[in-house]
């Protein structure tokens, strides 16, 4: 009975070994060095980067000319009378008001824009994460810029993620 003892354990230890012995597999993931090196997010950033400067040119353009006019306003201000005179100065405010406007609501148009993008990219980021956890059996994925310390044992697999996301 005891011989039997001894052959059932070893032999439950032989079946058993990967879940007693095992230690879970983590791997570490940077998710900001996968999206900024994502084709798709670096054709997006090169677009919207030269839409909101030309924009952004463009209102800094009617910024300056609604200055000039001003410093105008001023140079000929004794010639006018003063109800023309606070006219015109509330005229000026109301546009250089407006074109801050126009700059703050771009700001955030392409806030939104950039924000969408993130999404759409870690979506594709979530898919391809499923797919290695399946394939390679993974337990845990973290991402790396929330790890204070990792030793040698954990594996990086942003590079894999960067190539899988660019294909």
């Amino acid at each position: 009975m005891k011989k039997f003892l001894n052959y059932f354990f070893i032999i439950l230890l032989i079946f058993f070994n990967n879940y007693v012995f095992s230690y879970p597999k983590i791997v570490i993931l940077n998710i900001n060095k996968v999206i900024k090196n994502s084709i798709e997010y670096k054709k997006f950033i090169k677009i919207l980067n030269f839409k909101f400067n030309k924009k952004y040119l463009e209102l800094n353009i009617k910024m300056n000319n609604l200055l000039n006019h001003k410093r105008k306003i001023n140079n000929i201000k004794n010639l006018l009378n003063e109800k023309k005179n606070i006219y015109l100065s509330k005229k000026i405010n109301l546009k250089k008001k407006n074109i801050f406007n126009k700059i703050n609501n771009l700001k955030l148009f392409f806030n939104k824009k950039n924000i969408y993008i993130y999404k759409k990219i870690l979506f594709k980021i979530k898919k391809i994460i499923y797919f290695l956890i399946k394939k390679y059996k993974y337990d845990l994925i973290i991402d790396s810029n929330i790890i204070i310390y990792n030793n040698s044992n954990v594996l990086d697999i942003t590079n894999n993620v960067i190539k899988k996301i660019n294909l």
